[in-house]
């Protein structure tokens, strides 16, 4: 029995939870200007600091907020903090800093906010990217291209043509676009979600209708791009066609779908499905268009090509010496129509409506057009190879696949897709003139490109087969064009690709250095060769790593230049998402795992200008993480941060050794492969030769759901300040955020697409996951770009901002200081204490209701449902303290484990029982009894009380000691003196009207005191109930001399133990913030007991998550079948085996009763996945007999029904309501105990989920007693 106020706000997967009462926080003052013509409106930060050191940021708690000067509040504003810190934690109460700067904002009309900085789309790498002045219309298809090309092409009789690519995930593939338009934005039609088929290598169209074949992931399948049935067989999507051989070419001609199958599909373990090279299926299947029925096929050895529009169908294939061009006749016989010249290998076969045929060879980057006998017409392709350096349009890299038709005046035309290079779509007449483009994505952009900072409009992109493409960006036109092309980039097997490249000039020369690859590419001459790079190699079952420089100057990598040249590369480098180089082309690292930041410099270049890099040397270590480590750090300097090194590989550095470096890390568990619980924004300054310190550090993840002004979701690269502002790419969303060299924050490029859509936003929404980013000055123009996009390179102009113009400014006008005190301190989100194990562990305190009363035996009875709080010295010496109230009275439930059996102390005299002298094992809580005391070492109200068990007259018995600094009324005052100090206190006595009870372990090894501490003990606490909140703290001393603390907020928390005065001390500053949860939002069942899974005969022929057909066959099973469970109450001491335990799942061997609680940020137990069903039980104790509401919790495509006492109160599927399943029911609980329980099982959406939430006034609900156990069971 755990009530969470605000616990109805956790229902299914909403993100957060606490929600701040009215009135808490501190206020700021500030002035904006009045000048210029009013209103005026501006955007402002305000930052809490370290008063001390205001560099140091705690919370930029207003970030960005918008306020609108006018005559009227003559620019006076007033901002509330909620004495939470950027990690959205409590600090301690106290006197802070503060400082804010303020922009002058404008509504920007993509996203209808309040803006200072702008972007503004210039162009995008692709034919059909909208116009600038079309903004507001979105990239027309795309998804995650992993870097994959454009595969093939198919023209329908309309001219409506299908574009394909080998793979396009969670996104539009196969879009369909009409020739008979000029090339741009507006030929595009439709294209169709990918549904499972991320792409392929084949397609084929009649103009409306689109057939694909998929090659990702696992069955490779021929499917119907609108999502309609294409046979029976089962794969990413079901009811599609399975080939039995690798498709190499399709074809539709009157209704029916041509399949060409070559190699047969295995599946060879690591490598999934591939094509055997031995065995050949060898065929033309023939599908009905309609459905993919089987038509029948025809076997022709190895084809390759076919045909099967305007005419009869024609296939192109390898013959017995050569390959041929064959015609397939009625009755399936294949007649041979012409050979291709011996030793040429083509790719794909053609026929335009004259009859006249073409083939690519991409071998001979060409393509050659032939009569129907076979004899040479024209070729295509003007020279034999591109130029390195330079780029002729009439030239192919690669042509592969091929596709005609016939435009509106008759004219037949041919479209060649090129597979190197910029993968390249054109278009030529049939008298072999180049008509036009059509620019492909340019799909490696997620892999990064880079910008020539002498020549800011050339763009260099990674092609495809290692191939490097220069684009020249003209921002009046709108255009990215093809301006030069490198082969044989990123091809070296031992320094393999050209990932994320940054474009570097140094000693007179240019570079490529990849961060991701982690090598360097030179421009010599008119060709980009590789320079240098660091290889790792696995010896002996270690990585070992070599600096490599190209000495004999081939462009290659030879072991012999490398095999004696070692480097010792500290911790984990090589992490997946690369490190940095600088613009001295050095590489500095975050080693995951670790503290330090490193440098690894060249030492020097050879005469080629290769650099050799031989050692590296630390940068700095994080003193954060440092402290962290040792257990040595402050809420508002680091404790309440996660983790306690570089733990993830989304981490960045960028800078220079003159002018310090910026850090970019994401830290704490992760919610998701994008997103994170903590991101870390850091400055590191000169500090002496070779020496750097920490500046400040801050940043804001978005745990309260979509991200607010000032936080990020999940980000990597960040680039060096521009004009004064460092910019951060927040990866997960495709946003920029930008900061002050000072680390305030000033604005967020780009709208979010979790709450702006592209179809109305545009191309600025951007996709997530997006891995690239980068922000570069124009220094012609002195404008600053932005070089964004995922699916293909898309660039931008900042608005606002510029080489000359920087918006921020500083407020001067402004409150200095605030002084926070307890009762001020805002409820933290519940998703920042569940990411740190919970409140307890998160130093944030929860007492519970004392629903329905506890015992105070030192039994469970009564305290099982709330949440402990929990700390330790080690794996053995740790202490748990349950947290219970009703309106008069605190409850205490400590077990402490001593890690040693326990000997009794003598008690007497009480007041000196916790000093070291006496070596006993004491329990300390400490609670500031007036909420609203300002910050201070003496405040009235303040408590200590020391809890312990001694023998006292020959008795052994539990003592609760008080010590009070301040005292109403006549008290015992005692002084604990030595000669260097004392510590005074009004009154120490025993708490008056304390009930004790304590408890020792079977083992001897620990013991349990229970306590009830009436309200009259704790001077100024005022009557309890859900809106009270102010500060505890708990401490344990073992054996007089291990004392360790729950809470050191502030670092004061002493461990002396051979000082009596400081032995006796409550370090206030020490203490963290406590709730005291209310009822006001009704009663949350926390634990329970589940059985399962439950399957049976039949159940083995399910899968976790289930599609199709499968779902209402599994709901059909799950209902008929019965098991044990349903028969009377839940008997806690069974155990089931046998055939109804087992299904698809591993077979558990038995299933009995086990405890389980709500998950983490919710309202209910998670349970299990598909096809399975599961019970659960919780028992309700009423004095006398109460009507109420169950809110009972549901989970998409869940069935669920819900017993009283063996009476059913709910079956069926719970309706998702405004993204809740509940249901609400009127039931009548008995006087005693009532057993709930609930049966459910889900088709979807696994794992399911089910809970349960008694609705009824506080006054009712503080009647009830919850438990996870029957009544019979002792506790």
């Amino acid at each position: 029995m755990r009530i969470r106020a605000g616990w109805l706000l956790l229902l299914l997967a909403l993100p957060a939870a606490a929600q701040d009462k009215p009135g808490r926080g501190v206020e700021v003052y500030y002035q904006l200007p009045e000048d210029g013509p009013l209103p005026r409106t501006y955007r402002v930060t305000l930052a809490i600091v370290d008063p001390k050191n205001p560099d140091w940021i705690i919370s930029q708690f207003a970030a960005g907020i918008v306020r609108t000067v006018t005559p009227e509040n003559r620019g006076r504003f007033a901002e509330t903090w909620d004495g939470l810190d950027d990690n959205f934690m409590p600090v301690p109460p106290g006197t802070y800093g503060v400082k804010g700067i303020f922009m002058e904002g404008r509504t920007w009309k993509v996203d209808g906010e309040v803006h200072s900085i702008t972007p503004r789309f210039v162009a995008g790498a692709s034919s059909w990217m909208p116009r600038r002045e079309d903004w507001s219309k979105p990239e027309p298809f795309g998804g995650d291209p992993c870097g994959a090309p454009l595969s093939d092409v198919d023209v329908g009789p309309e001219g409506h043509a299908v574009f394909y690519y080998q793979y396009l995930e969670n996104g539009t593939n196969n879009p369909l676009f009409d020739l008979r338009k000029p090339a741009g934005y507006d030929q595009f039609l439709r294209a169709f979600g990918s549904g499972g088929a991320g792409g392929g290598t084949s397609t084929c169209t009649d103009g409306q209708t689109v057939w694909s074949y998929s090659t990702d992931g696992g069955p490779k399948y021929v499917y119907r791009a609108d999502g309609k049935p294409f046979g029976t067989g089962r794969a990413q999507r079901n009811n599609v066609y399975r080939p039995e051989g690798w498709v190499t070419a399709m074809a539709y001609g009157r209704n029916v779908v041509y399949v060409a199958e070559r190699g047969r599909i295995v599946e060879s373990g690591k490598n999934g499905y591939s094509e055997s090279d031995r065995d050949f299926v060898d065929r033309i299947t023939m599908l009905s268009a309609a459905d993919g029925k089987v038509l029948g096929s025809v076997p022709v050895r190895r084809p390759c090509g076919l045909i099967a529009r305007d005419g009869p169908v024609v296939v192109l294939h390898e013959g017995a010496q050569r390959f041929q061009v064959s015609r397939v006749a009625e009755g399936g016989a294949v007649e041979p129509l012409f050979e291709i010249p011996e030793a040429v290998r083509p790719f794909d076969l053609e026929r335009d409506r004259q009859g006249r045929y073409y083939y690519s060879v991409p071998s001979e980057n060409r393509v050659y057009q032939v009569d129907a006998k076979g004899r040479p017409l024209r070729r295509f392709g003007k020279l034999d190879r591109q130029t390195p350096g330079s780029y002729d349009r009439e030239t192919f890299i690669a042509p592969g696949k091929l596709a005609t038709w016939t435009d509106p005046e008759g004219q037949d035309r041919l479209i060649v897709v090129e597979q190197g290079g910029p993968n390249r779509a054109s278009e030529w007449s049939a008298d072999g003139r180049l008509i036009r483009e059509f620019q492909s994505l340019q799909t490696k952009a997620n892999d990064g490109y880079a910008n020539d900072p002498e020549h800011p409009r050339h763009f260099y992109v990674g092609g495809q087969q290692g191939w490097l493409t220069r684009f020249v960006v003209d921002p009046a036109s709108g255009t990215w064009t093809v301006d030069a092309v490198w082969p044989d980039v990123g091809t070296d097997p031992k320094l393999p690709h050209l990932d994320h490249p940054r474009f570097i000039r140094t000693q007179g020369r240019a570079y490529l250095a990849c961060s991701r690859s982690y090598n360097v590419y030179r421009l010599d001459g008119e060709r980009w060769v590789l320079s240098a790079g660091i290889i790792a190699e696995r010896e002996g079952g270690k990585a070992r790593h070599y600096a490599w420089s190209d000495s004999n100057g081939d462009g290659r990598v030879d072991e012999a230049e490398y095999r004696d040249h070692p480097l010792d590369l500290p911790g984990h480098w090589f992490r997946y998402h690369g490190e940095q180089w600088l613009d001295d082309l050095s590489l500095v690292a975050l080693p995951q795992g670790g503290r330090e930041a490193w440098r690894l410099a060249p030492s020097g270049f050879d005469e080629r200008g290769n650099p050799r890099l031989t050692s590296v040397e630390k940068l700095f270590t994080d003193p954060v993480f440092e402290a962290r480590a040792k257990g040595n750090v402050d809420a508002t300097h680091g404790g309440n941060e996660l983790g306690d090194s570089f733990s993830s590989d989304w981490a960045q550095v960028d800078g220079s050794p003159q002018e310090g470096f910026y850090v970019n890390a994401r830290g704490g568990p992760n919610f998701s492969a994008n997103e994170g619980a903590q991101v870390k924004i850091m400055r590191y300054v000169p500090d002496g030769p070779g020496k750097y310190r920490l500046l400040w550090r801050t940043g804001r993840t978005a745990l309260r759901g979509t991200a607010r002004s000032g936080e990020i979701y999940g980000s990597m690269h960040l680039n060096k300040p521009v004009n004064g502002l460092l910019s951060v790419v927040d990866q997960s969303r495709c946003g920029i955020l930008l900061y002050t060299e000072e680390g305030l924050y000033v604005d967020t490029l780009f709208p979010d697409g979790r709450t702006h859509p592209r179809d109305v936003a545009g191309v600025y929404p951007q996709p997530g996951e997006f891995f690239a980013g980068a922000v570069h000055p124009n220094r012609e123009d002195g404008t600053i770009w932005l070089a964004m996009g995922k699916v293909t390179p898309l660039l931008f102009q900042a608005e606002g901002w510029s080489l000359k113009e920087n918006p921020v400014r500083p407020l001067k006008t402004l409150d200095a200081r605030v002084t926070l005190i307890a009762s001020a301190v805002a409820d933290p989100p519940e998703r920042a204490l569940a990411v740190r194990g919970g409140a307890g562990k998160a130093r944030l305190a929860r007492f519970a209701p004392a629903l329905g009363g506890v015992t105070i035996d030192g039994s469970l009875d009564g305290w099982e449902s709330c949440e402990p709080v929990r700390f330790e010295a080690d794996q053995n010496q740790n202490v748990e303290v349950r947290c219970l109230y009703d309106p008069e009275t605190v409850y205490l439930r400590w077990h402490a484990r001593l890690g040693r059996r326990f000997e009794a102390r003598a008690l007497q005299p009480v007041e000196r029982m916790f000093t070291h002298d006496r070596l006993a094992d004491t329990l300390s809580f400490y609670l500031q009894g007036d909420p609203a005391a300002r910050p201070g070492p003496q405040r009235a109200g303040d408590v200590r009380i020391v809890f312990g068990i001694g023998q006292d007259g020959g008795v052994l018995r539990a003592e609760a000691l008080g010590l009070y600094p301040r005292w109403k009324g006549k008290g015992t005052a005692q002084t604990y003196r030595t000669p260097v100090g004392s510590a005074d206190f009004e009154h120490v006595a025993p708490v008056a009207g304390a009930v004790l009870a304590h408890r020792l372990d079977d083992d001897g090894k620990g013991f349990v005191i229970a306590a009830a501490i009436p309200r009259s003990a704790l001077p100024g606490l005022p009557p309890l109930s859900g809106a009270l909140r102010t500060l505890v703290n708990f401490e344990a001393t073992f054996a007089g001399h291990n004392k360790f603390w729950w809470a050191n907020s502030d670092g004061s928390a002493s461990r002396e133990t051979y000082d009596e005065p400081t032995e006796a001390r409550l370090y206030a500053g020490s203490w963290a913030p406590v709730q005291f949860e209310g009822l006001d939002q009704g009663a949350l069942v926390r634990r329970w007991q589940i059985n399962g899974p439950w399957g049976g005969p039949g159940a083995e022929g399910f899968r976790a998550d289930l599609s199709g057909p499968d779902k209402d066959k599994a709901r059909k099973f799950c209902e008929a079948a019965r098991y044990p469970p349903e028969a009377g109450e839940a008997n806690l001491q069974a155990t089931y085996r046998g055939d109804l335990v087992k299904g698809y799942w591993h077979d558990p061997g038995e299933v009995r009763w086990k405890p389980a609680s709500v998950a983490d940020l919710d309202t209910r137990v998670v349970l299990g996945p598909s096809a399975q069903v599961w019970f659960g039980a919780s028992w309700i104790h009423v004095p006398e007999d109460l009507d109420l509401d169950f809110v009972l919790q549901g989970h998409p495509q869940t069935y669920l029904r819900y017993t009283l006492n063996g009476e059913t109160v709910f079956s069926g599927d719970m309706k998702d309501k405004g993204g809740k399943s509940t249901e609400t029911k009127r039931v009548h609980l008995r006087k005693g105990w009532n057993a709930v329980g609930f049966r459910g099982y889900c088709v979807g959406y696994p794992p399911f989920r089910a809970g349960l939430i008694l609705s009824a006034s506080p006054e009712q609900l503080w009647k009830l007693k919850l438990s996870a156990l029957p009544p019979d069971v002792k506790r």
